[in-house]
């Protein structure tokens, strides 16, 4: 099957796509290649307003840290391993909210899912083992 990328509105076959589960048709609104060129284009951009905000809220980090948390990870969060060109929007800068020390880069939903358990370990393993303990096999 084919698709039309919603920024070079080339139609492309759905392998030229990331798969997004937000979105109906389960795909990205654009192709790989556009979505890594606008990456490309505008990753200084993000970045530099990524740290800033991040700064402002008092979290301790660097743009050089930042850069090298980027690398270090491959461009993946941490947690759930998605690459940051698949995604929505860029890896979120994780941060302890006791200390404030800059944690790790996270994509969107593993950031809001750490938030929502208000960074309770505990909380967390009893999370997963609910999970473990009632899945379908």
């Amino acid at each position: 099957m084919t698709k039309e990328c919603g920024r070079c509105k080339k139609e492309l076959s759905e392998d030229q796509f990331s798969k997004n589960k937000n979105r109906k048709c389960g795909l990205t609104y654009e192709c790989r290649k556009c979505r890594s060129d606008y990456f490309q284009t505008n990753v200084k951009h993000t970045t530099t307003k990524k740290i800033a905000n991040a700064l402002a809220r008092g979290v301790l980090i660097t743009e050089e840290e930042y850069e090298d948390k980027k690398i270090a990870q491959s461009f993946k969060c941490a947690i759930c391993g998605m690459h940051e060109s698949s995604l929505s929007k860029s890896l979120a800068i994780d941060h302890d909210h006791a200390t404030n020390t800059f944690r790790g880069l996270l994509c969107q939903e593993c950031n809001l899912g750490l938030g929502k358990f208000k960074d309770n370990a505990e909380n967390l393993i009893r999370a997963a083992e609910y999970i473990r303990q009632n899945q379908q096999s």
